[in-house]
């Protein structure tokens, strides 16, 4: 697989894992794990290239999935450190449930 192509390819999967996550019942088990599984996904994916916004926004989403608000305006500020725009709809979506930090 071409370099180029690993950390968007990464992210799909990972954002996959947070999805069947998120459709499990809270108390499901399985759930953590799913969860568990793509947030290594997405650490893989940002560290393997940092400069594709794509695993940011959509690490973000699959902490907003599992109600880590804090932890997702901190993936939100880290990509914002590496130049990267958050699309309006997740950070409102985000707003809605946990203030910006610093706002």
């Amino acid at each position: 697989m071409p370099a180029g192509n690993r950390a968007p390819l990464l992210s799909d999967l990972a954002n996959l894992y947070a999805l069947k996550a998120l459709r499990l019942a809270p108390d499901a088990v399985g759930r953590a794990d799913y969860f568990a599984r793509a947030n290594s996904m997405f650490a893989t994916a940002t560290t393997s290239d940092p400069a594709n916004p794509q695993p940011w926004i959509q690490w973000v989403l699959g902490l907003f999935y599992e109600a880590r608000y804090a932890e997702a305006w901190d993936k939100v500020a880290a990509a914002r450190d590496r130049g990267h725009a958050m699309p309006e709809p997740v950070l409102g979506a985000l707003r809605a449930k946990h203030p910006e930090p610093g706002r």
